[in-house]
């Protein structure tokens, strides 16, 4: 079953379900499809929708009483959500989850149930100053925070993963959301506020690091033990304040 939402009364299709099963298109445009149901009650009684994709709706009236799991992708896209109260009963996404250009939101309010999900792009919320309802959510493969205007960030206690992505492209003044990974496939961090590396101190491992367009940063020394230990580490450094080598950093750092 997916289902896609391009208007608003998307209220009425969840709580009647009998129109996911027989109207297609009923004061909006959805695509629903019921390979994963064999039967009515199978619909009735799932707390599974297959998939979530809202673009250009009206969020407001929408009800997703007795929905934990959304096996398949989440699009929150152009909607009229100041916060996400209305997923405060999913615990799983099992594909990823896009938020963005929502003018209005301003917090992610109602995902502190949400335990696990593969990745998470939240991009050009221009609002969105509150991220930590993602806190404690376990993020399997990717997480992009990307032009919102997020200044400050806590630590994320779901970046465990080694091969963890991570993308920040924010005004931010410190890295205090990833000063607990030990390792991580790709980091990049762009934009920012950054004076130094202080919150890189725990990083260990690491397979490319991509620092750009940081206009205040001039301090590496916090990677350097991470630059010795790891020779094949691929840099990208540019459109800093300074832009050292890594046999700079090692020379230059006590």
């Amino acid at each position: 079953m997916v289902l896609i939402i391009f208007e608003n009364n998307i209220n009425q299709l969840l709580k009647r379900k009998e129109m996911i099963r027989s109207s297609f298109y009923v004061l909006l445009v959805l695509s629903v499809f019921l390979a994963s149901c064999s039967n009515q009650k199978d619909i009735e009684e799932s707390n599974t929708l297959p998939s979530l994709m809202l673009f250009h709706s009206s969020i407001n009236t929408l009800d997703l009483t007795g929905i934990e799991i959304i096996d398949g992708p989440l699009h929150l896209v152009n909607t009229d959500a100041k916060d996400l109260s209305f997923l405060s009963g999913i615990k799983e996404v099992r594909g990823k989850i896009e938020i963005a250009n929502n003018e209005d939101l301003e917090s992610l309010f109602g995902l502190e149930n949400l335990q696990f999900v593969e990745t998470i792009n939240i991009r050009l919320n221009k609002n969105l100053r509150n991220v930590s309802s993602l806190r404690d959510v376990q993020i399997e493969k990717a997480l992009h925070l990307v032009q919102n205007g997020i200044e400050q960030v806590p630590v994320f206690n779901g970046l465990a993963n080694p091969s963890i992505e991570i993308n920040i492209d924010e005004p931010m003044e410190s890295l205090e959301i990833i000063s607990s990974i030990e390792s991580a496939s790709n980091i990049r961090v762009v934009d920012s506020k950054l004076v130094d590396l202080a919150d890189f101190k725990n990083l260990k491992e690491i397979d490319k690091l991509t620092i750009q367009a940081n206009a205040l940063l001039e301090d590496y020394c916090e990677i350097k033990t991470l630059l010795v230990e790891n020779e094949s580490i691929e840099l990208d450094f540019k459109g800093n304040r300074f832009n050292p080598t890594k046999e700079e950093i090692i020379a230059q750092c006590e």
